[in-house]
């Protein structure tokens, strides 16, 4: 028998001003842990344990794991192996929350496939891949990249381009997730407008080009506190589509106008929609203390139920080259351990929560 091992991350697109191009990898993971035993014939087999449980299909056909793997097959001509295939799959990410699982599920998919046919994939060719399944680069960036991510579609080739970066040690990230219902995704598409006055638009431009400055800005350390708040809170500001989103979720209003009296929270760098919502993004300072924070963020109105806060080291990472753009899959082949989990989250803080970009992300290990 062989049994290998595949960790994603999850993530939060259009953070802050980068509407459809900033993402970030987030310290919270969908692991498939992969038995192969020899057999006459192919078969695949799917067992689910995490969040959501009851939402999550176990036909192959269905399930968007293994969907994703059966579509790069076809498309590579590949050849699965005889054998009986058995995953299990542990899933730490909220679904339908606005951070990143479907994304996931999808780079997780596009692995697996790789690794079980050997088609020696590049990771731009499983971008790629993934873009056929899931049309929006962001999360899934984050998810097979780490860190903060940069991506853009070139509207011709449908070619997909990404830089990322470690983030700041100064910076953690908490994600707040409220006890409501995300709309569908054609609802919250629909509020958009079709077309932005100029205003508009220099606004955005002008907060996305600093925001991604002060992540790649490599003396943020040596920075002011201060004036680091001030920076982020503006470059998170968006015109683009929280305004128009906030109003289908109660109290999204007054988690945003936090960033409006920054000074007040000592930790507080600024917040935004994580995706789509309902879930909340904010990055604060590890400096400081999150107390003053986490009460702010518990507002009655917005119905918190689930608050994920600690160091997410795991941003700190990147795979890839020197400058962080990997040629190919950086696979660390080790021998197989069985993964470490914090199972099914609760109604509760984790005081010193995943690294933000664990040393076997999307690593596949192997025995």
């Amino acid at each position: 028998m062989r049994r290998a091992k595949i960790k994603v991350p999850g993530s939060s697109g259009n953070v802050g001003s980068g509407f459809d191009a900033l993402s970030l990898a987030l310290g919270v993971y969908l692991t498939v842990d992969i038995s192969i035993t020899p057999s006459p014939s192919h078969d695949l087999l799917i067992k689910y344990s995490g969040v959501n449980e009851a939402l999550i299909s176990m036909e192959k056909e269905v399930n968007l794991i293994t969907r994703t793997m059966y579509h790069v097959v076809q498309q590579c001509n590949g050849i699965l192996p005889q054998a009986k295939i058995q995953l299990n799959v542990n899933n730490e990410i909220p679904l339908s929350k606005g951070m990143g699982s479907s994304a996931s599920a999808v780079i997780a998919g596009c692995i697996l496939a790789n690794e079980l046919c050997n088609l020696n994939l590049t990771k731009n060719q499983i971008m790629k891949y993934a873009m056929e399944i899931e049309n929006h680069p962001d999360n899934l960036a984050a998810a097979l990249f780490g860190g903060f991510v940069v991506s853009s579609v070139d509207s011709v080739s449908g070619e997909c381009f990404f830089v990322n970066t470690p983030v700041s040690s100064n910076i953690k990230a908490v994600v707040v997730m409220p006890d409501i219902a995300k709309q569908s995704t054609a609802a919250m598409r629909s509020v958009l407008p079709e077309a932005y006055t100029r205003g508009d638009i220099v606004f955005n431009l002008q907060r996305a080009c600093l925001l991604t400055s002060l992540f790649f800005k490599s003396e943020l350390t040596t920075t002011d506190k201060t004036t680091m708040a001030k920076m982020f809170a503006t470059a998170m500001q968006d015109k683009i589509h929280q305004p128009y989103r906030q109003a289908l979720m109660p109290g999204m209003g007054s988690i945003l106008a936090l960033s409006q009296n920054i000074l007040d929270i000592p930790s507080l760098f600024g917040v935004c929609i994580s995706g789509a919502g309902p879930s909340v993004l904010a990055l604060a300072d590890s400096r400081e203390d999150h107390v003053s924070l986490i009460s702010r963020l518990q507002i009655s109105d917005f119905g918190v139920s689930v608050m994920f806060e600690g160091e997410d080291d795991a941003m700190r990472k990147t795979s890839g080259t020197p400058a962080f753009i990997a040629p190919e899959i950086c696979m660390e082949f080790v021998p197989f351990m069985a993964p470490t989990l914090l199972g099914i989250f609760e109604s509760i803080i984790f005081p010193e929560y995943p690294r933000f970009f664990h040393s076997s992300h999307h690593n596949i290990t192997t025995k």
